[in-house]
């Protein structure tokens, strides 16, 4: 087997996801604001899936499989920490980009936005954040937002989107059923007059989202392990089948043999 230098392999792969070709092209729906969670938090799903996409073809197990490569451990670890640091980047701005959507902004998440979009998005959005940002100030605050726990559970349901996809890795098998949890969350909200743009009730809707996430967790827990139990009486059963027919033969030789 050949070791390919940094300067074959990995330099061209670097300059190939760096390339014009790859930077952000959403389309413009994309950025409007939006106060259905649901139709937000999907954006956010094929956004996230879009970036799986344009890096899967980059990341170092797939270059191994299509290639048969064997690479330099230093040069190794130089093109994984690059190729992590830019799905990181995308990821993040993905994220921020959801809460942007949804109404709720900070200076600090503003300053990412316009660092990334910057380098790898259109003026246009630059503009758009860099207005967000001076209206932000011009109010004295670092946050702009209806509440804090809204927040928290777009965070929330986010890493079970992330959980579900893996954009550097492989899909889950059993994924999460965030849609379910933020169905059950809205129900009960409207069961207890409440809205995700209340203020001043973040302790009582926190208090919802615990318990529906806790239930949730714990009713995927179950289902993993009964998941389990029927793997492993499966792979017995195939087992069994692939003995029984070997003992039938060995039978009838012994027969034939006498």
């Amino acid at each position: 087997m050949m070791v390919y230098k940094l300067s074959t392999i990995i330099k061209g792969a670097l300059e190939k996801v760096s390339g014009e070709k790859n930077k952000i092209k959403y389309p413009s729906e994309y950025y409007e604001p939006t106060g259905n969670l649901k139709e937000n938090l999907c954006k956010y799903k094929v956004a996230i899936k879009e970036i799986k996409a344009k890096y899967e073809p980059f990341l170092l197990k797939a270059e191994n499989d299509k290639k048969g490569q064997v690479l330099q451990n230093k040069s190794v670890l130089k093109y994984e920490q690059e190729i992590n640091q830019k799905i990181r980047e995308e990821l993040d701005y993905a994220r921020l980009l959801t809460h942007y959507r949804q109404g709720d902004v900070t200076a600090p998440g503003l300053n990412i936005l316009i660092r990334f979009a910057e380098r790898n998005d259109s003026p246009k959005r630059v503009e758009e954040f860099k207005k967000e940002l001076r209206i932000l100030r011009g109010r004295d605050k670092l946050i702009y937002a209806k509440n804090l726990v809204r927040g928290e559970i777009i965070e929330d349901l986010m890493r079970d989107i992330n959980y579900n996809v893996k954009p550097a890795g492989k899909s889950a098998e059993y994924p999460l059923d965030w849609q379910k949890k933020l169905e059950r969350l809205m129900n009960e909200l409207e069961k207890n007059s409440l809205s995700l743009d209340d203020e001043g009730h973040d302790d009582k809707i926190r208090a919802i989202w615990h318990d529906i996430s806790q239930e949730a967790e714990e009713s995927f827990r179950a289902t993993l392990k009964e998941r389990e139990l029927e793997a492993k009486e499966t792979a017995i059963q195939t087992s069994q089948q692939e003995v029984s027919p070997k003992i039938r033969r060995r039978s009838l030789d012994s027969v034939q043999d006498r």
